[in-house]
């Protein structure tokens, strides 16, 4: 059965605004909130996560809860983290859930994890750096060139060559290589539809990330809230993203953008399933709900940044401090 909250777990301002909370379903793939906001976090951030999720969502696991008969409202908007596990599909059937209320819908989250069918899906945009699919096709990149295998995410399985003899010692198998660019800035932009939700700069945790690291090691990033005013790039973005959804049509998604050392901007991947802390929970929640709902009150949505977004960026300034100073579009996270 759902989980359902005492009214002494209730703060007095959450019970005010009951009425507004609760009101989207949230399909995740796995058995429990480690899936969603990674397995560390609980150390850094303690129980806010998962506080968050409990209070604004309708949370359900597609592992943990297939076999569980739960309290769903299929009339309530739903965002479908659920990938392509039976199990969510057998969710969505079970409780008859319409493609009408989904903020991603499974066919069109496969389309867009795959690596190699996006960049065929895109070959010759503008924004796609130069691809090709086998060794000996390479010799037609401008090097240094990197590899990619289509199932992997966090940077797990690439690695970047200098040259076409590096390529062919590789004991690694890849599914795609691009040209490398030079890096300067790399962003990820949560995107709900063709709306820009939020926007994170990823620094790097090493001088540079790729090279330094272990092909079979995950990347290290600090995710850093950017202030989209003080952002250049969001009108190409939109266009990028209008262009993208054409072909595929995602709900909650983002895009991972780079910055050359020309300020051209490039696009690495797109991702249906990001992560997400409290602070990027509360967005979202604001965002879905005003799309599918209407307005939320702005004493409701001071709420949600006092009790969620607020207490994460403390905490990030204070074990990320150094890395947030590097970002220069990046919100005070030092005077809240």
């Amino acid at each position: 059965m759902k989980k359902v909250k005492l009214f002494e777990q209730w703060s007095l301002n959450e019970a005010k605004f009951e009425e507004y909370t609760q009101k989207i379903n949230f399909l995740l793939a796995g058995e429990k909130i480690e899936g969603l906001t990674g397995k560390n976090n609980k150390r850094i951030y303690g129980d806010i996560n998962d506080n968050c999720l409990d209070n604004l969502f309708n949370a359900f696991y597609a592992e943990g809860d297939h076999e569980n008969d739960l309290d769903v409202n299929p009339k309530l908007p739903i965002i479908y983290y659920g990938g392509n596990k039976q199990e969510s599909f057998d969710f969505l059937k079970k409780y008859d859930v319409k493609e009408d209320v989904m903020y991603n819908i499974p066919s069109q989250m496969k389309m867009s994890g795959n690596k190699s069918e996006f960049y065929k899906m895109f070959d010759g945009s503008w924004w796609l750096p130069k691809s090709v699919y086998t060794v000996k096709d390479t010799k037609d990149l401008e090097f240094p060139v990197i590899g990619k295998p289509d199932g992997e995410h966090s940077g797990i399985g690439i690695e970047i060559f200098d040259k076409y003899e590096d390529i062919e010692k590789s004991k690694l198998e890849f599914d795609n290589f691009s040209e490398a660019k030079d890096l300067v800035q790399e962003f990820r932009v949560l995107m709900m539809n063709d709306k820009i939700c939020l926007v994170n700069e990823r620094i790097s945790k090493t001088d540079n990330e790729m090279r330094d690291k272990d092909p079979g090691e995950s990347t290290e990033f600090v995710y850093v809230d950017q202030d989209l005013s003080k952002l250049k790039f969001l009108d190409d973005v939109s266009k990028i993203s209008a262009e993208i959804r054409k072909e595929i049509k995602l709900g909650l998604w983002s895009i991972d953008i780079m910055i050359d050392s020309k300020g051209k901007l490039w696009v690495a991947e797109i991702n249906s399933a990001s992560g997400m802390a409290a602070d990027k929970m509360a967005k979202v929640y604001i965002m879905v709900y005003e799309d599918f709902y209407g307005e939320l009150p702005k004493e409701f949505k001071t709420f949600l940044y006092t009790e969620y977004i607020k207490p994460i960026y403390k905490i990030n300034a204070k074990i990320n401090g150094d890395s947030i100073k590097l970002s220069k579009g990046a919100v005070d996270y030092f005077n809240l």
